[in-house]
């Protein structure tokens, strides 16, 4: 359905904002702590986010090694605004 559409749209939207102010200026942040500083409502969005933010180069990515299964930390690029 087109309304469903534009609010998961919106969603999306919102969520990239939220994730490019969160790393702007904070340095590398690990994957999971980023989606926890995220309302509820928007974590399933950042997967999706996170995909168009790298597609857009306003963030980067690397591999985080830890004890458990690999990660990803997040970086956000010189101008994300």
């Amino acid at each position: 359905m087109v309304t469903e559409d534009r609010v998961a749209d919106a969603a999306v939207t919102r969520v990239c904002r939220s994730v490019a102010r969160k790393l702007d200026g904070a340095g590398w942040m690990g994957g999971a702590d980023l989606r926890r500083l995220l309302a509820a409502r928007d974590r399933p969005h950042f997967d999706e986010a996170v995909e168009l933010l790298l597609a857009s180069g306003q963030v980067v990515f690397e591999v985080a090694e830890n004890k458990g299964p690999a990660g990803r930390r997040y970086r956000a690029m010189a101008a994300t605004r």
